[in-house]
């Protein structure tokens, strides 16, 4: 029965973020066995609440001082589930107000399971176990209160802290002598500043030595050991305890990895997944924004810009998929940029090549291996490419595609859609937005500049049609001397406006027949 009223407290608080009711605190467990006993019991529960499957074992108190601190004579296992597993870049949301540290660790996945053996597991027999090794991050909260005064069988029984990890996607093979992994230093910073370091060997000698130790200990303690677990294997900073507010918090092992994820709880945690716990106030960026406007036209760098409501913003960073604003709102990124952050701002991939770009050049007024190796890889993802050149701005792609178009068929006319953009160039800045009293007839609609100051004459061979009227496409194209149609095939600049079932196909089709 003790087991099942552990588990169901213990289970119940960690979820909420919430301490451990005193009458589990004052259990009279003083033995770790029966601590993994309630281990396993509340591994069980969280499986039934749906918080995911068994992915690995957390292990702490592998530092000589926090055994002394704790009054151990060994480090203490944890279980690690899927569901606590956080992707670098993203924001990591935890519920409650306990307190909430950040570790620093070296985790390890295994390349197959760990078999039986007559003698103890040594440094060497566990090498070849272990297929590579990654820059990781726990998340740990105090549910105790003073943890000395924590019985260690609730300690165990609760898995030691935990809360949550973040681990690097991109590992690297464990280095064949073990004693590199000593040496290894490692640093945590919050919102750009450091806030710890340390190194490989403040992990019990060696981050080896706890897969040593936890080799010989599964059995006993009855965590059987696993092809593609994962292990975090203590922590080689000292922990840093988050204030309220959300954090932006980087990790970074030298030779290892590193990334960064936003941290965010209690009343903040909630804003940051959008359920807003203050009103928005956008002050500062209205204000920046007149200020801009003695040097900027409009205060912005693209007209379409000016247009955001209430106020153009002023961004000061971002991170995964939200961006943070002058006024510290936290704001979804439904642009991406304009187009390019697929992968979210800052991944660390792209950060890293970034950086090994840098090393080398940037700019050489030449061609590079770099530049041949994208382009093939480009026409392998993309099937109708064949051959592609690179450029700086959209703008500049759309006028290449059109002047070879026009070279190609020897044709002028260029045909587009009404609320569709093409870029800035006189040429293609028409109609991209109207008025039911500027539009013009369905069948014809008007030419529509969309600023003052643009020349009729480079927009003279450019006619508009109605989105989604195939029909009207055809009739116009069966002529036989349009030399391209240029669309947005999912529009969105203007409104999103879905092509209908087969319109795409459509286009394409009536384009060949008519040689477009």
């Amino acid at each position: 029965m003790m087991l099942e009223a552990f588990a169901l407290s213990a289970g119940r608080a960690r979820l909420a973020g919430q301490p451990l009711p005193p009458e589990v605190l004052a259990l009279p467990l003083t033995d770790p066995a029966a601590g993994y006993r309630l281990q396993q019991g509340l591994s069980e529960w969280f499986g039934a609440q749906g918080q995911g499957a068994l992915a690995g074992y957390k292990i702490g108190a592998t530092s000589a001082q926090i055994r002394e601190y704790l009054g151990l004579d060994q480090p203490l296992c944890g279980r690690l589930r899927t569901s606590g597993r956080f992707e670098p870049g993203s924001v990591v949301t935890v519920p409650g107000e306990t307190p909430l540290g950040l570790e620093c660790e070296l985790a390890f996945t295994l390349a197959e399971d760990l078999p039986h053996r007559d003698t103890p597991w040594t440094r060497e027999a566990i090498q070849p176990f272990l297929a590579s090794c990654h820059a990781a991050l726990e998340l740990v909260e105090n549910r105790y209160g003073d943890m000395r005064a924590c019985p260690v069988g609730v300690l165990v029984g609760d898995d030691v802290l935990h809360r949550g990890y973040v681990v690097d996607k991109v590992g690297v093979p464990v280095p064949r002598d073990a004693m590199d992994l000593a040496a290894l230093s490692a640093r945590v910073t919050v919102d750009g500043e450091l806030v710890q370091s340390g190194r490989g060997d403040a992990v019990m000698g060696n981050p080896v030595e706890v897969m040593v130790w936890l080799a010989n200990a599964s059995a006993r303690i009855g965590c059987p050991l696993r092809r593609g677990q994962l292990v975090l294997t203590g922590s080689m900073t000292f922990i840093h305890w988050l204030g309220p507010a959300p954090a932006r918090v980087g990790v970074e092992i030298d030779g290892v990895g590193a990334f960064e994820v936003t941290v965010a709880r209690g009343r903040d945690a909630t804003h940051a997944t959008g359920e807003s716990s203050r009103a928005a106030s956008f002050d500062t960026s209205r204000r920046l924004i007149e200020e801009a406007k003695h040097r900027i036209p409009g205060g912005v760098s693209s007209n379409f810009r000016m247009g955001i409501s209430p106020t153009p913003l002023v961004f000061e960073r971002a991170q995964g998929p939200w961006l943070f604003d002058a006024d510290d709102n936290r704001l979804i990124d439904y642009y991406l940029g304009m187009g390019p952050m697929i992968l979210g701002h800052s991944p660390e991939v792209v950060r890293r090549a970034v950086a090994r770009q840098l090393d080398v050049g940037i700019l050489w007024g030449g061609q590079s291996r770099l530049e041949a190796k994208v382009a093939e890889r480009f026409c392998e993802m993309v099937p109708c490419a064949d051959k592609l050149r690179f450029a700086a701005s959209g703008s500049e792609v759309v006028q290449a595609a059109l002047r070879l178009a026009r070279a190609a068929t020897s044709r002028r006319v260029v045909i587009k859609f009404e609320g569709h953009y093409h870029g800035w160039m006189d040429s293609v800045l028409l109609s991209v937005s109207a008025t039911p009293e500027t539009i013009g007839d369905a069948q014809a609609p008007n030419r529509l500049p969309g600023s003052a100051g643009q020349d009729e004459g480079a927009w003279s061979n450019v006619e508009v049609l109605r989105w989604n009227d195939l029909q009207a496409l055809e009739r116009r194209l069966a002529s036989r001397d349009v030399a391209a149609v240029i669309m947005e095939p999912a529009m969105c600049n203007a409104g999103s406006i879905r092509a209908l079932p087969g319109y795409l196909q459509g286009v394409r089709d009536a384009c060949s027949r008519t040689g477009t």
